[in-house]
């Protein structure tokens, strides 16, 4: 016991010491699952913003099944997946975007 404090009991209680070991990993295969998860995901919404802005070429118009169009909330839409697209950040090495480390996302 050092100054009164008995470091094997609490409370009156034995503790017991065991070793323990710890690993701290990169589960790639996890990454690459999300990752993919993430561009198919962007990929399905840039068709969808697509599909739903689309012009007739005769009447410069949007084609009827463009029900969206007019809707503001598809603008935002097309304005977060671009601003998704072209998104950096300052790293030790400049600024670091999707591109850079081998994600690829439709326009």
């Amino acid at each position: 016991a050092v100054g009164g404090v008995d470091r094997d009991r609490v409370d009156g209680h034995r503790v017991e010491r065991v070793d323990t070991v710890l690993e701290v990993g990169t589960d790639t295969g996890a990454i690459a699952q999300k990752v993919a998860g993430f561009v198919a995901a962007y990929n399905d919404a840039v068709r969808f913003a697509n599909e739903q802005s689309q012009v007739d070429p005769v009447t410069g118009t949007f084609r009827a099944e463009s029900v969206l169009a007019k809707v503001g909330a598809l603008r935002d839409l097309k304005a977060t997946l671009e601003t998704l697209r072209t998104f950096s950040v300052a790293s030790a090495n400049g600024l670091l975007g999707l591109p850079d480390i081998g994600i690829g996302l439709a326009a």
